[in-house]
């Protein structure tokens, strides 16, 4: 437990104390999972705390996948264990500026990729025609799926190369 200036073991913070206690409380079934959690204003009566107190430990719980908040209709329990998920949290503007500072990317991998036979045609030939022809096969009209007679489709465009590639182009980008 980390000391105060005294060398005497420092409390931690209330709102993680009452963070504990729900998330145990939830963990041990008391709250159900979609069931509602008691309003703030029960666990401000029960815990002698203030609003502000009690919505940072909801706050923390919502961070952790356990509940779901909605102003007006309270906090209900969405599950018993934490969502295995990362989550970064910035104190100040200064410490995420700090990260984009910090982050660096080295591409790894470039090519190119020939876009799905079905989206060039469309491309091609506007999205009035690609409706037209949406509307046609979903009625079992004669222009078929690909907006022609015979539902034939147009060969797909080359994928240029280059700096100057497009959509066709896709680079790989890593964190470092």
């Amino acid at each position: 437990m980390p000391e105060d200036d005294t060398g005497a073991p420092r409390r931690p913070p209330r709102y993680r104390e009452i963070l504990e206690i729900i998330r145990g409380r939830i963990r041990a079934g008391a709250y159900p999972v979609g069931g509602n959690l008691p309003s703030e204003a029960e666990f401000c009566a029960e815990f002698g705390s203030s609003r502000f107190t009690v919505r940072e430990a909801l706050r923390r719980l919502q961070a952790e996948g356990l509940v779901s908040r909605q102003q007006g209709a309270g906090s209900r329990v969405l599950r018993r264990t934490p969502a295995g998920r990362y989550v970064q949290a910035y104190g100040s503007l200064t410490e995420l500026l700090q990260l984009a500072r910090d982050t660096g990317f080295r591409r790894i991998s470039l090519r190119h990729l020939a876009p799905p036979p079905d989206i060039v045609p469309a491309h091609r030939r506007g999205a009035r025609r690609m409706l037209g022809a949406a509307q046609g096969a979903e009625a079992g009209g004669p222009r078929g799926p690909a907006g022609r007679a015979g539902g034939k489709l147009d060969p797909p465009a080359p994928c240029p190369s280059g700096p100057a590639a497009g959509p066709g182009a896709s680079a790989l980008l890593s964190g470092s």
